[in-house]
C-alpha cells in the first residue's frame, strides 16, 4: 500500500503536489497544537477540581507526585506511590494495590483508609498525622521504623494486623492506637515503644469488652505504665514486656496465653493483676504449653488475687511475688493558702490538669483582683505550670473573655487545647477552645449557643466535656424555649464544628444540662440536670452525627444534680446533687442499657456537693461541697460496691470548693475554691501512698494450680531457675493435684 501510495503521488502535476504537501503540514500543526492544549487544559482542570481514582490495572502507574485523594478515590492495581498520598479530613479512600508506599501518608486525623489488599510501607514512609484504618482483614507490614506523631491517633475499625519485620512502632506522647467492638488488631513481629501515655490515653485503647488484642512476636518498650482497662489480649510465640513501668490488667474480660507462647515480664518491669470483677482467673494458660516468665521483676495481685494454672511459671533472677495493694495514706497541702492565687469574688469556678501534669488551667469569675508573675490582671482563663519538686505554682499564660465569667474548663486529653464554657449573653461565642502555644493562650475556635435561639437574652455554657479520643466535645448550657442544652461539637485540631444536639427541658425554666461527662469509650454522654420536672440523670449514646435517649432508664433525683464523673473503665457513674432527704454522692453501675443503683455506694452529707472525681485507677472518689456539715473536700475508696472514708482534705481551702481535678498519675489534686478570707482559691494537694497487704489477699493472694480440674489439668508447673531469688510479700498458694 506504501508503494502503490508513492507511485500514485509521484505522478500528480508539480504544483498541485506542493499545495497538497503544505495543506498536509498545516493539518498536521493544528492537531499537535490542539493536542498540548488539551493534555495541558485536563491537567489544569484535574488539579483544580478533583483528583482522579489511579487504575494500574492495565498498564503500571508510578505516582511521583504527592497524591491528594477525594472522597470515593481508589487506586488499583500496579500503583507505586513514590511521594505518598493525602486523604482530606472526613473523606474515604481505597486501597487495593499490593506494591508498598513511600513518603508522607496523612490521614488529616479523621481521613479513612480502606484496604482491599495488604498494605506495605516503604522504609522512608512517614505518617504525618492520625486517622482511620479500616483494615478488611488484610495486614499493615513496615519495611522500616514508623511513628505515630505526638497527640495522633490511629483508629482501627476492622480486622487488622500490623506485621514490623523486626522494626519500631514509635508512639510520640500521647499518641494512641484504638481499636473499636469486635475488632481484632494484631502487632506481629514488631517492638512497640512509647514515650509518654496518660492514663485516659493509653498506647494501645480497646473501646469496649469485646476488642480483642493479638500480640505474636512483641516487644512492649514502655516508658510509663500501661493499664489494659477494656477487651481480651491474646498471646502468641514471644511476648515480652520492657523498661521500668507497671502492666496493669484491669480488664473484666479473659485474656489467654495461647499454645505454645510466652508472656515475659524483663528487669525491673511488674505485672498488676487488679481487675474491675472478683473473677481471680482472667489471665489463662491455655495449655501446658503456655509459659508466664518472670526475669527480675515483680508479679502483684490485689483483692481477689490471682490464680495461674495449666502451663508453666518461670522465676529468673531477683523475682517478687506480692498479694498487695496501694492506699492512701495522707493528703498534704503544698500550695501555700496565701501564695497570692486569689481569683477574685468568686473564686476559681473550674480546674483541669494539663495531659502531661505540668500545668493548671482554671477558669474564673469576671473581673479577678488579683496580677501575678506573666499573669494579667482582669484575665479569666488562667494557666499555671507546677514544680513536682518544689510543689509551687508560677503563672505561665492567661486570657481575656471579654470580663465573662467561665463556667468550664477542661483540657483536650490531646495537645495544648482548652476548651472553656463561658456565661456570655447574646451573639457571644459561649464555647471556646484556646490553644496554648510557647507561654501564650490564644483563640483558636469558637461557637454560639445562639444558634438558632430566636431571641436575645443570657445564654450560659455551664460545662464542658472532651471525648477521651479529643475528637468532639460536648457542651452543656443553660435552658431556654427552643433551646437545645447538650451540644456536641467535632473538632480537628483547628476548627469546631456543629454535630448535633437534644434537648433535656425545653421551654422549662432554669432546667439546665449544669454537668457534662464523656464516657472512656467515646460512645456515652452522662448529663446532669435540675429536678422537679424530669430525669435528672440521663446518659445518652453517641453516634458519631447523632444523640439517642432510649438506651437507658434515666434516674429521678428529686433535686439538681451539679456533677457526674465516670470510672476509668465506664462500668461506674459517680453523681453529686444538692442537699437532699439522702444521699449527696451515689453511684450507679452503668450496663450500656441501663444505670442500677449501689446500695453500699452513697454518702449523706448535708450540703450541698458541687464537684466528684474518680482516681485515674478507680480506687477512691474525691468530692467537694459547700461549707456545711462536713469540711469542704473529701477521699472515699471505692471497694467490692461500698464507699468508705479515708480521709478529709485539710481544711485550708476557704468557703466552697467548686471543682476537683486528679492529675493523670494519682499523685496530686488540682482544687478550685470560691473565695475565702485568707485562703487561696487555687490550691495543689499531694496524695501519699502506702503499700500494704490487706487481710483479703491472704485469704486469696496468688494460688498455684487449679485442683478443681479434671485429671491434673490445671496443674502448674512452678521453676525456679538456678540462682533466682524470691520475695514473697502475703500469701501464695500451692493448689496442684
Amino acid at each position: 500500500m506504501i508503494e502503490r501510495f508513492v507511485i500514485t503521488i509521484s505522478q500528480v502535476h508539480p504544483k498541485i503536489f506542493r499545495r497538497i504537501f503544505l495543506s498536509i503540514r498545516t493539518c498536521m500543526r493544528i492537531r499537535m497544537i490542539t493536542c498540548m492544549l488539551a493534555c495541558v487544559l485536563t491537567g489544569l482542570f484535574q488539579t483544580q477540581i478533583h483528583a482522579a481514582s489511579i487504575d494500574g490495572t492495565t498498564n503500571p502507574v508510578w505516582r511521583t507526585t504527592h497524591w491528594t485523594a477525594s472522597n470515593g478515590n481508589k487506586a488499583t492495581g500496579f500503583v507505586k506511590f513514590l511521594k505518598g498520598f493525602d486523604i482530606p479530613a472526613g473523606t474515604s479512600v481505597t486501597l487495593e494495590t499490593s506494591e508498598s508506599v513511600d513518603g508522607t501518608i496523612d490521614l488529616n486525623d479523621s481521613g479513612k483508609l480502606i484496604l482491599q489488599r495488604h498494605l506495605t510501607l516503604a522504609p522512608d514512609a512517614r505518617l504525618t498525622r492520625g486517622g482511620i484504618i479500616d483494615g478488611r482483614a488484610h495486614d499493615i507490614i513496615l519495611e522500616g521504623n514508623i511513628t505515630i506523631p505526638t497527640g495522633k491517633n490511629l483508629h482501627i475499625t476492622s480486622t487488622t494486623a500490623i506485621d514490623g519485620n523486626g522494626n519500631t512502632l514509635y508512639l510520640e506522647p500521647h499518641a494512641s492506637i484504638t481499636v473499636d467492638n469486635n475488632v481484632t488488631l494484631t502487632l506481629r513481629n514488631v517492638r512497640v515503644k512509647n514515650t509518654y501515655n496518660r492514663f485516659s490515653n493509653q498506647i494501645i485503647h480497646p473501646v469496649g469488652n469485646r476488642t480483642h488484642i493479638a500480640l505474636q512476636n512483641v516487644e512492649l518498650a514502655l516508658a510509663d505504665d500501661f493499664t489494659f482497662y477494656d477487651g481480651q489480649l491474646f498471646i502468641h510465640d514471644d511476648v515480652l514486656v520492657t523498661g521500668s513501668s507497671v502492666f496493669s490488667y484491669r480488664s473484666t474480660q479473659t485474656s489467654y496465653i495461647c499454645d505454645a507462647a510466652t508472656l515475659g515480664f524483663d528487669k525491673d518491669t511488674t505485672f498488676w493483676y487488679n481487675p474491675s470483677s472478683i473473677d481471680n482467673h482472667l489471665m489463662q494458660m491455655q495449655s501446658k504449653t503456655a509459659t508466664m516468665y518472670f526475669n527480675g521483676s515483680k508479679l502483684f495481685a490485689t483483692y481477689p488475687g490471682l490464680r495461674l494454672s495449666k502451663g508453666m511459671l518461670c522465676l529468673d533472677n531477683n523475682v517478687t511475688l506480692c498479694g498487695t495493694t496501694k492506699s492512701i495514706s495522707t493528703i498534704t497541702p503544698l500550695s501555700s493558702p496565701t501564695d497570692g492565687k486569689d481569683q477574685g469574688a468568686d473564686g476559681a469556678n473550674s480546674v483541669s490538669w494539663s495531659p502531661d501534669g505540668s500545668q493548671v488551667a482554671i477558669g474564673t469569675s469576671a473581673n479577678p483582683s488579683t496580677s501575678e508573675t506573666n499573669i494579667t490582671a482582669n484575665y479569666e482563663l488562667r494557666v499555671y505550670n507546677f514544680n513536682d519538686t518544689t510543689g509551687t505554682l508560677t503563672g505561665a499564660a492567661s486570657a481575656d473573655t471579654a470580663s465573662i465569667t467561665i463556667n468550664a474548663v477542661a483540657w483536650r486529653p490531646v495537645g495544648n487545647y482548652i476548651a472553656v464554657g463561658t456565661a456570655a449573653w447574646s451573639g457571644a461565642n459561649e464555647v471556646r477552645v484556646y490553644n496554648l502555644t510557647g507561654g501564650t493562650l490564644s483563640l483558636q475556635s469558637s461557637a454560639n449557643l445562639q444558634e438558632g435561639w430566636p431571641y436575645s437574652g443570657h445564654r450560659s455554657a455551664l460545662s464542658v466535656s472532651w471525648s477521651p479520643n479529643g475528637n468532639y466535645l460536648a457542651v452543656g448550657a443553660q435552658s431556654g424555649s427552643f433551646f437545645n442544652e447538650l451540644r456536641i461539637y467535632s473538632f480537628n485540631g483547628t476548627t469546631l464544628s456543629f454535630v448535633t444536639s437534644l434537648d433535656v427541658g425545653t421551654a422549662i425554666a432554669n432546667y439546665n444540662a449544669f454537668t457534662v461527662a464523656w464516657s472512656p469509650d467515646n460512645n456515652y454522654v452522662a448529663i446532669g440536670t435540675a429536678g422537679g420536672y424530669n430525669k435528672e440523670v440521663r446518659v445518652y449514646k453517641f453516634t458519631g452525627s447523632a444523640l439517642t435517649n432510649a438506651v437507658l432508664i434515666p434516674i429521678d433525683l428529686g433535686t439538681q444534680v451539679n456533677t457526674v464523673s465516670w470510672n476509668p473503665d465506664g462500668s461506674y457513674l459517680a453523681v453529686g446533687t444538692n442537699a437532699r432527704s439522702g444521699a449527696e454522692v451515689l453511684v450507679y453501675y452503668f450496663t450500656g442499657t441501663a444505670l442500677y443503683p449501689i446500695s453500699g455506694a452513697q454518702v449523706e452529707l448535708g450540703t450541698k456537693v458541687n464537684a466528684v472525681s474518680w482516681s485515674p485507677d478507680g480506687t477512691y472518689i474525691a468530692l467537694g461541697a459547700n461549707a456545711g456539715l462536713i469540711t469542704q473536700a473529701r477521699i472515699y475508696e471505692f471497694t467490692g460496691g461500698t464507699l468508705n472514708f479515708v480521709t478529709q482534705i485539710p481544711s485550708t481551702l476557704g468557703v466552697n470548693v467548686k471543682s476537683i481535678s486528679w492529675r493523670h498519675d494519682g499523685s496530686y489534686l488540682a482544687i478550685g475554691t470560691a473565695a475565702g478570707a485568707s485562703a487561696g482559691e487555687l490550691q495543689i494537694y499531694g496524695v501519699n501512698y502506702l503499700e500494704q497487704t490487706p487481710a483479703q489477699t491472704f485469704d486469696n493472694g496468688i494460688i498455684f494450680g487449679d485442683s478443681s480440674q479434671a485429671y491434673g489439668s490445671g496443674n502448674l508447673d512452678v521453676r525456679v531457675l538456678a540462682g533466682a531469688k524470691v520475695k514473697v510479700s502475703g500469701k501464695v498458694s500451692y493448689d496442684n493435684s
